[in-house]
């Protein structure tokens, strides 16, 4: 089970520096920020930027993962449409291969395997695809998202049932839950079997990993 490290983990701000380097001090394996542009420039922001505003550059997020030990970077990109140029910044900074994106539609993968420059995608599944389905309707499912060239997927950890992870890794597909800061319910989803878990306390996953 990989452990990663929400924006803003820690009581820290979203999208900030500290936020990065708090998810490296816990030794998460994965550290998330969210990404748009502002003037043709990658940033951390959740929601669209603001002239005059000031934006931690993904660059210096990028350079303190790569620098901060064995931890990787999670992408939530919230324009996709430039996903390209934030594959050359990635093999520029010699971290295409310590890298995943988040939260793209099922109906882009084909876009994202070709621009994303190798890095793995990790799309969604939302609750509504998933809602009602039963043993049969949960495998047709995982089958064609499979065929899709996915490997793991997302999902809001409300979401989750034994029924959808059992559908899931009957395919070969990996569960990456979110966000899920409560030590009964980090429990919950190990005990499932979700194989990553998104949380503002990476702390507390870690120490549920470990016991």
């Amino acid at each position: 089970m990989k452990v990663i490290a929400h924006t803003g983990c820690m009581n820290t701000k979203m999208n900030s520096m500290e936020s990065v380097l708090a998810g490296i001090r816990e030794k998460a394996d994965y550290i998330e920020v969210d990404v748009r542009f502002l003037e043709n420039r990658p940033v951390l922001t959740h929601d669209r930027p603001l002239e005059g505003e000031k934006y931690v550059p993904l660059e210096e997020a990028v350079l303190a993962v790569r620098d901060g030990g064995s931890c990787r970077l999670a992408l939530d990109l919230k324009e996709w449409d430039r996903i390209g140029e934030l594959a050359v910044l990635l093999k520029a900074c010699g971290m295409e291969k310590r890298a995943v994106y988040l939260g793209n539609f099922m109906e882009d993968m084909e876009k994202m395997t070709a621009l994303g420059g190798g890095v793995p995608c990790f799309p969604n599944v939302y609750p509504e695809q998933v809602h009602g389905l039963d043993e049969k309707g949960l495998e047709v499912l995982a089958e064609k998202i499979r065929v899709l060239g996915v490997r793991t997927v997302g999902m809001n950890f409300k979401a989750v049932t034994p029924e959808v992870v059992k559908a899931f890794h009957q395919q070969g597909i990996s569960l990456s839950v979110w966000t899920v800061d409560e030590e009964e319910d980090i429990r919950r989803m190990a005990d499932m079997g979700a194989d990553f878990i998104t949380s503002d306390r990476p702390d507390r996953v870690k120490a549920c990993r470990e016991t």
